[in-house]
């Protein structure tokens, strides 16, 4: 990911307190974020898990419809290797859950998969922030709003950040 190698972000994302823009609160947002998603994929043999081409930007700007039906799919510039379920954790944004439960109803998840979703999800944003830390921007508070953001599919993680 985009934390490696910037200096100062140790293994439990001890640096990414400095990425908060300014709230007390959220100097605790990102680092709490990453050791939770860490401890939640810890018990899951990720290497083991078969992988596929992601699109890596499943998003609706990035989608076609005609007819009420999907027609095309554009912008495969972040296409990757991945785990079944990340396009749609990405796609998920942490709160459409209609899109994961859509997903699993053609093609349904194992309990290991649904477990991903929300680390994923997570991992995604973290990066995108150790991304602004490694060119020395800041985000407009997206990133952060997105963090704090709650679904009922976070299971045990879907209680509000203290």
């Amino acid at each position: 990911g985009e934390c490696a190698g910037i200096p100062g972000v140790g293994a439990a994302g001890q640096g990414l307190a400095d990425y908060g823009p300014g709230r007390p609160e959220d100097v605790r947002v990102l680092p709490w974020h990453l050791e939770r998603a860490r401890e939640r994929v810890a018990g899951i043999p990720l290497r083991a898990r078969p992988g596929i081409v992601v699109h890596g930007d499943f998003t609706p700007w990035n989608l076609r419809f005609k007819g009420g039906r999907l027609s095309g799919i554009l912008d495969f510039e972040l296409a990757h290797w991945d785990h079944r379920v990340g396009d749609f954790a990405l796609a998920w944004r942490g709160k459409y859950d209609a899109v994961i439960h859509g997903y699993a109803s053609v093609s349904p998840l194992e309990p290991e998969e649904w477990a991903l979703i929300t680390p994923l999800w997570w991992a995604s944003l973290i990066d995108a922030a150790c991304r602004h830390l490694r060119s020395g921007t800041r985000d407009d508070g997206w990133i952060m709003k997105k963090l704090l953001q709650r679904s009922p599919l976070m299971g045990p993680d879907a209680e509000e950040f203290r």
